[in-house]
């Protein structure tokens, strides 16, 4: 997260987004990184695949066996769904580790939907997916009688 703080703030003011501190409290540049190298993964040709494909194994790798982990594993899940490719680069170890957390018990906190707006802001690829969200219920409408 050094690198992007100061643009982080900018942004984080901007959109009325959490602070830098609360970000890196919640392991967001661990996020960043994995998501970042997932654009070098899309963006880059056959040529370099095995190399790209390590150091997206070794983002994803610390960002699965970090505290917030279970926080973060939607958010790898909705990755993979919406790229498929990415979801075969990846070893069958850290496919067991992202099982495991997803399958949890455990009460899983919204960073997701906390850190929502800031990540879609860096990657709008990810934002229409981060941002849409089914209401829990229907409009209601009333008309009034002289209309029905």
């Amino acid at each position: 997260m050094a690198p992007v703080g100061l643009h982080w703030t900018r942004l984080a003011r901007f959109i009325r987004g959490p602070g830098i501190d609360g970000a890196i409290a919640s392991d967001v540049g661990k996020v960043l990184a994995f998501v970042a190298q997932v654009e070098v993964f899309i963006t880059h040709q056959s040529g370099s695949r095995p190399s790209i494909e390590r150091e997206l194994q070794r983002r994803l790798g610390p960002l699965l066996a970090s505290r917030h982990a279970l926080h973060w594993a939607p958010l790898v899940l909705m990755v993979f769904s919406t790229l498929p490719s990415i979801k075969a680069a990846v070893d069958a170890t850290t496919m067991a580790r992202l099982n495991a957390l997803l399958t949890s018990t455990d009460k899983v906190r919204p960073l997701l939907r906390l850190y929502a707006g800031m990540i879609a802001a860096l990657y709008p690829w990810l934002g229409r997916r981060l941002l849409m969200k089914a209401p829990k219920f229907g409009p209601k409408m009333r008309l009034q009688a002289s209309r029905a």
